[in-house]
């Protein structure tokens, strides 16, 4: 989906599917710093920062995505505070989420297991509420 060291000139919102954000170190091994699905963004950094993302992102399954062109969402966020109040909600989650990787880095493998699972119930939870109230 994005390449390596490419510009930050858009966002992108992930409708389906899932992403991995990446990097092959010198070994030749692939990193994978963060898994993204429906209704996330990436490339957020990069493209607040105007600058170059050092990871690239890959779709791991059939997904659908928009693109946004960097300053069309900052102008959304000066004129529409509910977006930004959204955005920090996203930010938010995803620094709980890496809070939580970092606890479980030195975890055993039935806690990692079992945080794995609760995860995915508790996503699926999520869908299915959201179907039920008409989103």
């Amino acid at each position: 989906m994005l390449f390596e060291n490419y510009y930050g000139g858009s966002i992108y919102f992930i409708a389906e599917g899932w992403i991995k954000v990446c990097a092959i170190d010198e070994s030749s091994k692939n990193n994978i710093y963060t898994l993204y699905g429906p209704d996330e963004m990436v490339g957020a950094i990069a493209a607040v920062e105007e600058d170059w993302n050092p990871k690239e992102a890959v779709t791991l399954s059939p997904a659908k995505i928009w693109s946004i062109p960097t300053q069309d969402f900052l102008n959304l966020l000066k004129e529409d505070p509910q977006a930004s109040i959204q955005v920090a909600i996203f930010a938010s989650k995803r620094l709980r989420k890496l809070n939580q990787y970092f606890r479980l880095r030195e975890a055993d493998s039935m806690t990692k297991v079992a945080h794995i699972l609760l995860e995915l119930v508790q996503q699926r939870e999520n869908r299915i509420n959201t179907k039920n109230i008409g989103y």
